[in-house]
């Protein structure tokens, strides 16, 4: 006996890319902001292996408060993933708010996060989406110790691969 499919869920199939999975660190990473050094691929801000609440990471981006990073979407981007926090090796003082802000909107908010505290999950829709930033904040007591990790951070893709937003840096 044969099996045929519809016509439409054919034709949806054949139309649809294969979505892929663009690593936050592959991206250039130039253009981010942060308050003290460069960003660092797959390493603290500090230079160590990435590792929040004891946990280590393999891949991802260590910054410092204040930061922020903009990218343009263009609607291709589905989802964005990542475990977020205080990296271990900014000591016992360290405290962030990571967001997440899609076409203006916030999606993510980790609220406050302290050194020794485990990983928050991000899982953010975002289907439709033209641009988004990525921003870390010292959670109003001042940038000490905050080293944030973006760890394991990832967008699937099913479009145009997420290209950095410069912005002007403006002087104090």
């Amino acid at each position: 006996m044969k099996t045929f499919l519809p016509l439409t869920a054919l034709l949806s199939a054949l139309s649809l890319p294969a979505a892929e999975t663009i690593w936050l660190d592959s991206l250039d990473l130039g253009p981010m902001q942060q308050g003290s050094g460069a960003p660092r691929i797959n390493r603290s801000s500090g230079g160590q292996p990435l590792s929040i609440g004891g946990k280590r990471f393999e891949r991802g981006v260590g910054t410092h408060a204040n930061s922020s990073y903009r990218l343009l979407l263009k609607g291709g981007t589905e989802r964005f993933h990542a475990s977020v926090g205080v990296d271990d090796a900014a000591g016992g003082a360290g405290s962030v708010v990571f967001l997440v802000i899609a076409d203006g909107k916030r999606v993510f908010s980790s609220g406050t996060m302290k050194s020794g505290q485990p990983a928050r999950k991000v899982d953010v829709d975002l289907r439709g989406v033209r641009t988004l930033l990525l921003s870390v904040s010292d959670a109003g007591d001042g940038v000490s110790f905050d080293h944030a990790n973006w760890a394991e951070a990832r967008f699937t893709v099913s479009g145009l691969k997420p290209l950095p937003l410069t912005t002007p840096h403006e002087a104090p």
